[in-house]
């Protein structure tokens, strides 16, 4: 029995895809799905990286806050924003996780006593991005 994996952000929709297994980074750690897997929805963590394998063949991608659906013949990714690993430019990714990094520094240093949780969110989808695209490249 195929899994077919849909991938869907408010800017696209990824093509579907029928794949041999999927692993989704869910908010208490991943979770890995193979055809005939019982149905359940769980939250994604803040940033992670998917992984899918289609006849040997493995692929990465970067995905960000949502959701994720998993009936026995499908997994529907909900998702603020996706990447597949080798569409990634790994300059703008260290670029974007460096001024992450001084801009939580500075709200830290300037704001102490504020809520940053949306600051260090940005900063560990930055880095998740980065790690995302080198481990496509160093394959």
């Amino acid at each position: 029995m195929p899994l077919t994996l849909d991938i869907v952000t408010p800017e696209r929709a990824f093509p579907s895809q029928v794949v041999d297994e999927v692993v989704l980074p869910a908010l208490d750690g991943e979770i890995g799905v193979l055809p005939g897997h019982a149905a359940l929805m769980s939250q994604l963590g803040v940033a992670g990286l998917l992984t899918y394998r289609q006849q040997g063949k493995e692929t990465l991608a970067f995905v960000a806050q949502g959701f994720v659906e998993v009936l026995s013949d499908r997994v529907t990714v909900l998702t603020e924003r996706a990447e597949l690993a080798e569409d990634i430019d790994i300059e703008d990714a260290r670029a974007h996780l460096r001024e992450a990094e001084l801009a939580l520094k500075q709200a830290e240093s300037e704001r102490p006593n504020e809520d940053l949780s949306r600051l260090r969110a940005e900063l560990e989808s930055a880095l998740v991005r980065v790690k995302t695209a080198e481990r496509y490249l160093s394959r």
